[in-house]
């Protein structure tokens, strides 16, 4: 197995970067150079599934008791993809497989780039009357965007910091409005045609059920679901309600309080979409005393990423140094190595301010994964992308939801980079489930929460002092605010998703909007606009392998808040339920069925 092993993550790792670099820094040279090779990657991945004797010969391997268990549990996952690719159809329907996979990946790509060049294509030239409100951090960008333009005052784009400062702070209504509107329309039929998605959206959704139908399954949903851990799509789905029931009757009444807080502040007798960011922000204010824009001057990045790094070394007993020497796509991007007892472990990349050009979002990638060639092993290497609020006059300052997503992405890093197991097909994140792989990366958020984490992590740009203990309990208190009404949200993209790949019907007209409007009506209790097209700009789902899948989110944070039950009961710091958990699910990547890594942590581990 090693040198199959070791061919595809030759190409794996080559492509990784290619795949990367045009995420990042895209350019039209760029673009065109990845759109000629994804269709030659595509077909060597399908061709390499539907290779017969390679097939067989796997198949055979399943009867070797020399194999240990590592080793049966890539093997039945290898096999298993083997099927989900094709390896058992008949050779006339490989070849049209074939064609299906590669016209999926062009479309899911297509859609990707048409948000990415919609969200660059439109800014607003504000006046300083329509900006009251908006945090001067924020104005400042606003002013040096505008000048690097040759314009004069205030210039916004769709980049989500920029989004989420005007649509949570800008007094002006008819600023927010324009901003939402422009936001949510993003690669429709509302904006520049040549970026619309409709036609896309239902190219892919077509193909996917085409595909599904070639493997024998029902719906796409149904493929999807084969390999997560809940396995069947009718148990996410009562997943999903379940949470929902919970919820909806609770965010109700948290939306009933927002209308009367904005009646009684403003008169607004009816909440619009692109009031809900601004009044609860208000409201937060009042009720917990505390805002993003006061904590930002406790965040500067490098006593965060010092803090972070801290409370990974005693939670898993690691240490995180930066690298000076190395080369760079960009001059924002930082390098940084992980030791545990003085021997690397793995390195990874960080690229975290919004720009031109880059994919929004925030993620985790993997270059390559450790492996373990005779007596030398390959050290894993990832990166870790977000999209921050650029600095301003040398100072990078985060809010405390920045600093959330930093965590989170972190998390990722921890659960591919501190993996020991050495065989490539199971370390790190590498064969994980979808709605497994997000445990580790939601489990990281709560330590920014936790009072005694917040005096590691922040420290005022100019002061030099830690959070103030009265502000840290009142960021805690406010860990809740509004927390049904972001429960909803997610059941809304979730369910969406899992709707739409189980009812899909490529001769129903807009079907996409239909089962949205559907979902709404079920899960949401705030208003909607109806020019919304969400779905045109859904990346996880449409040009992503989140589909199917979006439930992964809700599913892995009801884990992680049972694995972080434990940290509580012990002290948020406990190395030894730090251990526990790097020992039995953060370092052994899916070499053991997710259901038994679990059973491990909880039963204070066992020997494997």
């Amino acid at each position: 197995m090693t040198p199959f092993t070791l061919m595809n993550e030759e190409l794996n790792s080559t492509w990784s970067v290619v795949k990367h670099l045009h995420a990042v820094i895209d350019t039209k040279k760029l673009r065109q150079a990845y759109s000629i090779t994804l269709p030659l990657i595509t077909r060597y991945f399908t061709k390499l599934k539907h290779h017969k004797l390679l097939y067989q010969t796997l198949k055979k391997l399943q009867n070797n008791s020399v194999l240990n268990k590592t080793q049966h549990k890539i093997l039945a996952d290898l096999l298993l993809d083997f099927r989900l690719n094709g390896s058992d159809l008949p050779f006339t329907k490989k070849r049209l497989l074939l064609k299906l996979n590669n016209k999926l990946l062009h479309l899911q790509n297509k859609f990707a780039q048409h948000v990415l060049d919609a969200t660059n294509d439109w800014q607003y030239l504000a006046t300083a009357k329509e900006v009251r409100g908006i945090p001067q951090h924020d104005l400042q960008l606003a002013v040096k965007r505008a000048n690097q333009a040759k314009k004069s005052g205030f210039l916004f784009t769709l980049d989500m910091p920029v989004y989420y400062a005007v649509i949570t702070y800008a007094h002006n209504r008819t600023l927010r409005k324009k901003m939402y509107r422009a936001y949510v329309t993003r690669a429709s039929k509302l904006g520049e045609s040549k970026y619309d998605n409709t036609k896309i959206i239902t190219a892919i959704l077509a193909t996917r059920r085409h595909i599904a139908q070639f493997l024998n399954f029902p719906n796409y949903a149904a493929l999807s679901l084969t390999t997560k851990m809940l396995k069947k799509p009718h148990k996410a789905h009562n997943f999903l309600h379940h949470l929902a029931i919970s919820a909806l009757k609770k965010g109700k009444k948290e939306y009933a309080t927002l209308q009367k807080f904005a009646a009684n502040l403003d008169q607004i007798k009816k909440l619009q979409p692109w009031d809900i960011a601004y009044y609860s922000e208000k409201l937060r204010q009042q009720k917990h005393k505390i805002s993003q824009e006061e904590l930002r001057a406790y965040f500067p990045l490098n006593h965060v990423l010092h803090g972070m790094f801290n409370i990974a070394h005693k939670l898993f007993g690691i240490t995180i140094k930066e690298q000076q020497t190395f080369n760079r796509w960009h001059k924002d991007v930082r390098l940084f190595k992980i030791y545990a007892q003085n021997q690397p472990l793995g390195i990874f990349y960080t690229d975290l301010y919004a720009r031109k050009n880059k994919q929004s979002g925030a993620w985790m990638d993997r270059l390559h994964s450790r492996i373990r060639i005779n007596k030398e092993i390959l050290l894993p290497a990832a990166y870790l992308t977000c999209n921050f609020t650029p600095p301003l006059n040398n100072a990078s300052l985060l809010t405390h939801d920045e600093v959330i997503t930093l965590f989170h992405e972190f998390g990722h890093c921890l659960h591919h980079l501190l993996t020991r197991v050495d065989y490539l097909d199971a370390s790190g994140i590498n064969g994980v489930p979808y709605d497994v792989v997000e445990m580790p990366s939601q489990l990281m958020e709560n330590w920014t929460w936790e009072i005694k984490s917040l005096k590691l992590l922040t420290h005022h740009h100019k002061t030099k002092k830690t959070l103030p203990y009265s502000w840290c309990k009142k960021l805690y208190a406010s860990k809740n605010f509004q927390t049904n009404l972001r429960t909803l949200r997610q059941l809304e993209f979730a369910l969406f998703d899992l709707e739409l790949h189980l009812k899909f019907n490529p001769h129903i007209n807009n079907q996409a909007l239909k089962i949205l409007h559907q979902v709404r009506k079920k899960v949401r209790c705030t208003p909607t606009f109806r020019h919304d097209y969400m779905p045109n700009s859904f990346l996880h789902v449409f040009a992503d392998d989140y589909a199917a899948g979006y439930y992964s989110y809700k599913w892995a944070e009801t884990l992680a808040q049972k694995v972080f039950a434990q940290f509580k009961k012990r002290g948020i710091f406990d190395h030894k339920t730090g251990m526990r958990f790097l020992r039995t699910i953060l370092s052994t990547g899916s070499s053991m069925e997710p259901e038994d890594l679990f059973k491990a942590f909880f039963n204070r581990g066992t020997k494997r």
